[in-house]
């Protein structure tokens, strides 16, 4: 997993970015422009990524379709009107981002943490999300269906208007989540781990 230096400004707990002693924000315009760009054609010439540090990011209408990232850290980061279709995010770091409209559809996430995260109008059809942590998350308006969800973790996730039709969802964790408008229809809920409540 990669390991992130801290910003070097005194106080600051962000990670410092790529190629630089400072994180994003205490950067100047000027250099985040110019990382902006080297990121947008670096993601252009490459599909495989190792151990990258990609923290506290901004993306807006970027298609990472068919690339692979692996111990990389999206910290903080926000996706939004993305695409990543039939992408790899294996033993990645995805904490705390932002994820709104975004299209993840026939994905493969493994060992992937996303813990604290929102999510919204994000599409996951069709994926295997494999032993993944969701923990503390808010997901709204979002769509698993049609995908492997083994051994993941929603512990303490609030999810409204979410479907997980036809998944599985063996060994899922759903302890302690609220759930509104949620469907589970012709998934195997039973052998997913629910708090003592009503599962649906």
């Amino acid at each position: 997993m990669i390991s992130l230096k801290k910003c070097s400004v005194e106080g600051c707990k962000n990670p410092a970015t790529r190629d630089h002693k400072l994180c994003l924000e205490h950067i100047t315009d000027k250099e985040r422009d110019e990382l902006y760009q080297k990121l947008y054609k670096h993601f252009e010439e490459n599909e495989k990524f190792v151990n990258e540090n990609f923290a506290l990011f901004d993306f807006k209408d970027v298609n990472l379709s068919k690339k692979r990232f692996f111990a990389c850290s999206f910290f903080k980061a926000s996706f939004k009107n993305c695409k990543a279709e039939e992408s790899q995010f294996i033993s990645c770091i995805l904490d705390y981002t932002n994820i709104k409209k975004c299209n993840l559809t026939h994905c493969h996430l493994q060992y992937t943490i996303l813990g604290g995260s929102k999510f919204k109008k994000v599409d996951f059809k069709h994926s295997d999300i494999i032993n993944c942590n969701f923990v503390g998350t808010t997901i709204k308006e979002c769509d698993f269906s049609d995908s492997d969800l083994y051994c993941s973790d929603f512990k303490n996730a609030k999810l409204e208007e979410v479907d997980f039709i036809d998944c599985n969802l063996k060994k899922v964790i759903f302890e302690d989540t609220t759930r509104k408008d949620t469907k589970f229809k012709y998934s195997n809920y039973e052998e997913a781990i629910f708090s003592k409540e009503k599962k649906w």
